[in-house]
């Protein structure tokens, strides 16, 4: 597919079949072509897209972590340009997402500030963000980005009310990437063989759905249900006591297993894994 890619004031005509593909999904292809991604809609894609006008009205909002469009991407359609998407930042030197646990405090901090920042400067501009409790959307490369714009979109109502609604979709999709991990086995496995001194030949997949509600019972009772709810100003707090996430979490298992008086075939599995 030969397409033209407008991006920082260049008319870039490519061929698609020339280009690595990087992703695909509901909306369509993503490409890459030197430090930039390109978005290419499906002819019927099974899902909304961003419009021509929603990208051009994106494209010069400066955000540093929540990724907007910063180009427009055309077919050739005889004499005249046909809208096919949008090119937008490439992340590079990606990470395995289970590596988030490894960052310092102050790291994770620095990060959440910006993205805060990110959602203030998106709800000044009416924008209503979507889809960041998706993984597939969560980029990690040492430090922390959202990608595929394609399900935001313009909300004219009170700003205080867009902000609290975008900010509650940040605080919802930071706790998923720190703390649940969206469910995702692998997270957790992750985890155990990176805590110190665990036994890693008495680590099995059963016991993972018992170690996330660990987690998530020590985090709502000790975090949570002190900051009515705030995931954000929880993780903070546990940010302000912790080196790092993957410290917070070897201390919570830890204490468990200290504290329990239980001798189920779980438990002394994950006594064994932490001895």
């Amino acid at each position: 597919m030969n397409i033209i890619v407008n991006h920082n004031f260049q008319y870039i005509k490519l061929d698609t079949s020339d280009l690595k593909k990087i992703g695909s999904g509901c909306e369509g292809n993503v490409y890459k072509y030197q430090d930039i991604a390109i978005k290419v809609h499906d002819d019927i894609p099974i899902k909304k897209t961003l419009s021509q006008k929603l990208v051009k009205q994106f494209k010069n909002i400066d955000t540093k972590r929540i990724l907007l469009p910063n180009g427009l991407t055309f077919e050739k359609a005889g004499i005249f340009l046909k809208y096919v998407g949008y090119t937008t930042q490439l992340i590079s030197n990606k990470l395995r997402k289970e590596r988030l646990i490894d960052l310092d405090s102050n790291h994770i901090y620095d990060e959440i500030q910006l993205l805060k920042n990110d959602i203030k400067l998106l709800s000044e501009n009416k924008i209503s963000v979507d889809d960041l409790n998706s993984k597939d959307n969560l980029v990690f490369n040492g430090d922390l980005y959202f990608v595929d714009p394609g399900s935001y979109n313009i909300d004219n109502g009170n700003f205080n009310e867009l902000y609290t609604k975008n900010m509650d979709k940040l605080n919802y999709a930071l706790y998923l990437c720190l703390f649940c991990l969206y469910n995702d086995s692998n997270y957790i496995m992750y985890e155990l063989k990176n805590i110190n001194g665990t036994n890693i030949e008495n680590i099995n997949y059963k016991i993972v759905p018992l170690i996330r509600n660990i987690y998530t019972k020590y985090f709502k009772n000790e975090f949570l249900d002190k900051t009515n709810g705030n995931y954000i100003e929880a993780i903070i707090q546990i940010l302000e006591k912790h080196d790092s996430i993957l410290n917070y979490k070897d201390k919570i298992l830890n204490d468990f297993v200290n504290n329990s008086n239980e001798e189920v075939e779980d438990i002394k599995t994950i006594k064994k894994i932490l001895r």
